[in-house]
């Protein structure tokens, strides 16, 4: 089980994805997202995250980005974002974490950002 300083960091990331898909955001996400203690815990799904987040801001830093463009990868990516968070908040399995993981890999491949 999460402890309460992970809960705590994971909470903080899951208002971050709540509040949108902008630049400056994802950029504090990226830093939650490099916590140790999260990191430590559960490192695959913390760099599948950053890693798409990191990705996502390097795309819409070197252009200037359509709100439907923007729009469309808020649609696909925050609630598997969330989704994989949450995975983490009740202790899932390592199967239902995976299955989440996998759910926002394919959801970004399938994306044009």
């Amino acid at each position: 089980m999460a402890n309460d300083t992970d809960l705590q960091l994971i909470q903080h990331a899951r208002q971050h994805v709540d509040e949108g898909f902008y630049v400056n955001n994802l950029r504090d996400l990226v830093d939650l997202f490099r916590e140790p203690s999260l990191v430590t815990r559960w490192p695959a799904a913390f760099f599948v995250l950053r890693t798409i987040t990191l990705h996502i801001i390097y795309e819409w830093d070197k252009q200037p980005v359509a709100s439907d463009d923007a729009d469309k990868v808020r649609a696909q990516l925050q609630p598997l974002f969330r989704r994989v968070l949450d995975s983490l908040v009740v202790d899932a399995d390592a199967a239902q974490i995976y299955a989440a993981l996998d759910d926002v890999v394919l959801a970004w491949t399938k994306l044009s950002v």
